[in-house]
């Protein structure tokens, strides 16, 4: 007969299963063990009243999880539950603002856009699962029958009690901080036994000795450690050994919020808003996610970017935040009401349904934008909302003394250029503006654009296609008088991968076609490393081509005295034939050729006050391998751009004379989406378009 001895101690956590109490056999070694579990249990601290954390739903990828409210909106939410003054109709903003909780209905409602009411619970106890490792928590219900059980358990020194839940599961309290819930009903020995963890390859036989053997014994201070003995012996011949069939899932269960996914506190004031229009379709980015979720993480981002970048001022509480909220136009354009899904799936082909249904859900809305029927509807829509949204925002926020900009993506920067194109009491087109001649005339369309209750302090095109619309619409040359009635500010934000982007400055002014666009410096206060090499490479080559000229020309001189030297260009021949780098001389020269500083104010026209317009991201070391593998993702990467949106936040800053902070940032400082103390600031020389010019 083979015996096998499991333990358990107390400073280790009994996650693998339970096993009902043995009678212990009258011997000193057990009378010992008996004592020292029974004086660990009743040694307990005093109860004192859990502390409860609000919770809401979120839903993503076909799969729910449960996030916890910050710490400040949690605890207005607690304060209303337990006011004298709740009623039905009880709601408390939560997020900045963004979202109502009804505290009665438990049910959490977007604000400002139209979004599916998501579950909210008043949490105290949590379960571990075994797929992503979070804490979920319990109901309501179940957490207070959870609680009872441990308020009983630390005032009466009584644990190891089998708790069934509603649904037939099992929890059993070892100890305070020793709680495991069995996912199965069905819970015996030999079940029990198979999970755990010394035995979970082994099959147990039938017989079990409650009398110890002889040969088991403890040392004296051992006996002091065991909370929990079970023998198992099995029976006649040899141990068998196969793999588990089947065994008890088991979680562990904890009280209370510490380990929980909880949301960070924002601040409370906004300095700036900003509203974010989508482009074509309904999806955002590469996950096909909503404009709604996308915004999401842009705000998120510039918060981060806040903590680091302005640490000093957001510490001070000179900044707060910055708010961001989506413009959204599609389900508009697409609903029951214009009918344009019914007059596509009358005329859609049955052939290749996904990509035919891609192509009218996205690159359809292009061309419903240029018939002024559908355009009227979009602007419309477009315009609404922005006073919708500003309106109702000025009336939860009465002391927001900031201002407000505009972004838009794809063709939702067409939109917004459009509206803000026509800002005046009687639109009429700037006399700057040259159209091309033709016969069948410019075909501008005829659309009424209603106007805005507001003027913003700037337009953020991010992968804008407003010059090709230009162009389409016959228009030669914006000109340098050419700017937005109501908006002083206008920014061109474009990846240098994008098919989808299009410069403006040369539409300004045909010289400044030969300019680059300005680089846009990294969120870490330098050129990424790929980009330093290759303009470090490109000034060597130059000198070293050109230390090789001289050395050749000084050499034919004192060699050859009587013969006239090799003239500039033979010699140039010469050497770019040797070194093979020709284009290390190409470099140089168009380096040289588009210096931003050609660019004059003057130049540059009052479309944005005289200073750059266009604005280039720098490319990561992965894209340049494949311009084409990477083009879609660049077209749908400004959401989660840092380098966007570091350069928004010191445009919105600088007009209120604050600065980013002096230090550089760490080398090893990443941008994530919850906040980090521990960033480090970024260097303020790396400025932007404002003093670039």
């Amino acid at each position: 007969m083979s015996k096998f001895l499991y333990k358990t101690c107390k400073n280790a956590p009994f996650e693998s299963g339970f096993l009902p109490e043995f009678n212990m056999p009258a011997c000193p070694s057990y009378k010992r063990i008996d004592k020292a579990i029974r004086n660990y249990n009743r040694t307990s601290a005093e109860y004192s009243p859990v502390k409860y954390h609000w919770f809401y739903q979120v839903d993503s990828e076909d799969k729910s999880n449960w996030r916890g409210f910050s710490v400040a909106d949690s605890a207005a939410l607690e304060n209303a539950y337990n006011s004298p003054d709740l009623t039905a109709s009880t709601t408390v903003p939560t997020d900045g603002g963004r979202y109502d909780v009804n505290v009665v209905g438990r049910l959490r409602t977007a604000v400002y856009w139209q979004d599916t009411p998501t579950n909210v619970i008043r949490c105290s106890w949590f379960y571990k699962g075994t797929t992503d490792g979070r804490y979920v928590p319990y109901s309501e219900e179940v957490s207070e029958l959870l609680e009872d059980e441990y308020r009983h358990g630390v005032r009466t020194g009584e644990w190891h009690r089998r708790l069934l839940l509603p649904d037939g599961a099992v929890v059993v309290m070892h100890g305070p901080t020793v709680m495991v819930h069995f996912h199965s009903a069905a819970q015996d020995l030999a079940a029990a036994a198979q999970a755990l963890p010394y035995s979970e390859n082994q099959s147990l036989g039938k017989p079990v000795y409650r009398n110890p053997p002889k040969q088991v014994r403890f040392a004296e201070d051992q006996c002091h450690r065991i909370d929990h003995l079970v023998l198992m012996v099995h029976g006649a011949g040899e141990l068998k050994q196969h793999p588990r069939q089947s065994a008890v899932r088991t979680w562990v269960v904890r009280r209370g919020s510490d380990e929980a996914d909880i949301d960070e506190t924002e601040p409370a004031d906004v300095d700036h808003l900003l509203f974010l229009c989508h482009g074509v379709g309904s999806a955002c980015d590469m996950r096909f996610r909503p404009v709604e979720k996308v915004v999401d993480d842009f705000r998120a981002t510039s918060l981060q970017l806040i903590q680091s970048h302005y640490k000093n001022s957001y510490e001070s509480g000179t900044v707060g935040r910055i708010e961001v909220l989506p413009i959204s136009w599609h389900w508009r354009l697409h609903s029951g009401e214009t009918g344009v899904d019914r007059r596509l799936a009358a005329v859609t082909l049955d052939s290749i349904p996904r990509l035919r249904a891609f192509t009218n859900d996205t690159i359809l809305d292009v061309l419903f934008y240029t018939s002024p029927v559908y355009c009227q509807t979009i602007v419309d829509t477009v315009c609404g909302e922005l006073n919708r949204i500003y309106a109702l925002f000025r009336a939860r926020n009465p002391r927001f003394r900031g201002g407000v900009s505009l972004g838009g993506h794809s063709l939702g920067s067409v939109i917004l250029y459009d509206l803000l194109c026509h800002q005046t009491e009687k639109p009429q087109e700037c006399p700057s503006k040259r159209y091309v001649s033709g016969a069948a005339g410019t075909g501008q369309p005829t659309v009424r654009y209603p106007a805005l209750d507001f003027s913003p302090d700037a337009l953020y095109a991010l992968g804008s296609p407003i010059a090709i619309f230009e162009c389409i619409r016959g228009v030669d040359v914006l000109g340098q008088d050419f700017k937005l009635p109501t908006c002083k500010n206008f920014f061109n934000i474009f990846h240098p991968y994008d098919p989808i982007a299009y410069r403006i400055e040369p539409m300004i002014n045909p010289v400044l076609r030969d300019v680059k666009p300005l680089l846009i410096p990294h969120h870490k206060g330098r050129k990424r490393m790929h980009l330093e090499l290759k303009d470090t490479m490109a000034r060597v080559g130059a000198d070293i081509k050109q230390r090789v000229i001289e050395t050749i020309k000084s050499t034919w001189s004192s060699v050859w005295k009587t013969a006239p030297p090799p003239t500039d260009h033979q010699l140039e021949k010469v050497v770019e034939e040797e070194l093979e780098k020709e284009q290390l001389t190409e470099e140089p020269k168009e380096d040289k050729s588009c210096d931003v500083q050609q660019a004059l104010p003057e130049m540059l026209g009052q479309l944005n006050g005289g200073r750059r317009v266009d604005h280039v991201l720098q490319e990561a070391p992965l894209e340049m391998i494949n311009e084409y593998l990477f083009a879609m993702s660049s077209h749908v990467g400004y959401w989660e751009s840092e380098d966007t949106m570091l350069l928004i936040l010191r445009e919105i800053y600088d007009a209120v004379d604050v600065r980013p902070d002096a230090a550089l940032p760490q080398p090893n400082m990443t941008v994530e989406r919850t906040r980090r103390p521990q960033d480090s600031p970024v260097h303020s020389d790396a400025s932007t378009s404002r003093n670039a010019s």
